[in-house]
C-alpha cells in the first residue's frame, strides 16, 4: 500500500501538468495581487499572437503576460486583481483573422478559506462566433439582395428615429411595371432587375441611411441627411 501510494503521489504531479497542456483551453493562474504565476500551453499561444517578439515561457515571460492583460484587457485583468469570479468575452485580431474568447475567473481559496488567487479558462468561441453572425445576417437580411429585409428595417429605423435629435427622411419607393418583366422575360430576369435597382440605390447611398426590402419590388430608406434629388434611371 506504501509503495502504491508513493507511486500516486509521484504520478499525480504529472497527470496534473500534462492535463493542463493538452487541453484546447487557456487556463492563467495568477496570485492575490493579480501577478501571473502559470499559464498552459493554450494560454501562451494565446498571448503569442501578434506581439514583435516571442513571449518566452519563464518569470519574465509571465510578467509579459500580466503587462499585455492589463493594456488589452482590462476587464478581464481588474478580476484578477480583485480576484472575484466573473467572465469577460475579448477578441485578438491578427493579420489573418479575429480570435473571439470567452474568459471565466473563479478565486482559488485554502482550505481554511483564505484567499490564494485566481483562476481563470479562456475558451474559444471564435467558430461559434460566426455561425452566429451568419445566423443573424441571414435572419436580418434579404436573402436574394443582403440589403435589410422588412422586419429589421421597421425595427432600426424606429429605434433611429426615438435616437435622432436631427432631421431625417423616410423614403418609400417601388418598381414601376415590375410583373410585366417577370411575366414577360421570366422571375430570373425580375431577380436581376431587383438587383440592379438595389445596387444602384446603395452606390448612392453609401453608410449613411438605412436600406431595406419591405415587399417583392417594394423598398424603403431612411436617410439622416434630407437628399437633394433621388433619381435612378
Amino acid at each position: 500500500l506504501s509503495i502504491l501510494k508513493y507511486n500516486f503521489l509521484k504520478v499525480l504531479p504529472i497527470a496534473r501538468n500534462e492535463v493542463m497542456n493538452i487541453i484546447d483551453e487557456g487556463i492563467v493562474v495568477a496570485s492575490l495581487k493579480g501577478e501571473i504565476l502559470d499559464v498552459n500551453e493554450a494560454a501562451w499561444r494565446f498571448f503569442s499572437r501578434g506581439v514583435t517578439e516571442p513571449i518566452q515561457q519563464d518569470e519574465k515571460g509571465l510578467l509579459a503576460i500580466g503587462e499585455l492583460m492589463r493594456k488589452r484587457f482590462p476587464e478581464w485583468h481588474r478580476a484578477l486583481i480583485s480576484c472575484r469570479a466573473g467572465k469577460a468575452e475579448i477578441s485578438q485580431e491578427t493579420d489573418e483573422c479575429v480570435y473571439y474568447y470567452q474568459c471565466s475567473t473563479a478565486p482559488l481559496d485554502s482550505k481554511k478559506r483564505h484567499m490564494l488567487g485566481s483562476i481563470s479558462v479562456m475558451r474559444d468561441v471564435t467558430e461559434q462566433k460566426k455561425q452566429n453572425d451568419l445566423l443573424r445576417e441571414r435572419a436580418e437580411h434579404d436573402g436574394l439582395l443582403g440589403i435589410l429585409n422588412r422586419q429589421t428595417f421597421f425595427e432600426q429605423a424606429e429605434l433611429e428615429l426615438m435616437l435622432s435629435e436631427n432631421e431625417n427622411s423616410l423614403i418609400f419607393f417601388d418598381i414601376d411595371d415590375f410583373k410585366r418583366i417577370n411575366d414577360t422575360f421570366g422571375h430570373i430576369a425580375g431577380d436581376h432587375a431587383l438587383r440592379t435597382v438595389s445596387a444602384c440605390v446603395q452606390r448612392f447611398l453609401g453608410t449613411d441611411a438605412l436600406f431595406g426590402r419591405t415587399g417583392g419590388e417594394e423598398f424603403a430608406i431612411l436617410c439622416w441627411t434630407t437628399p437633394s434629388s433621388f433619381i435612378i434611371s
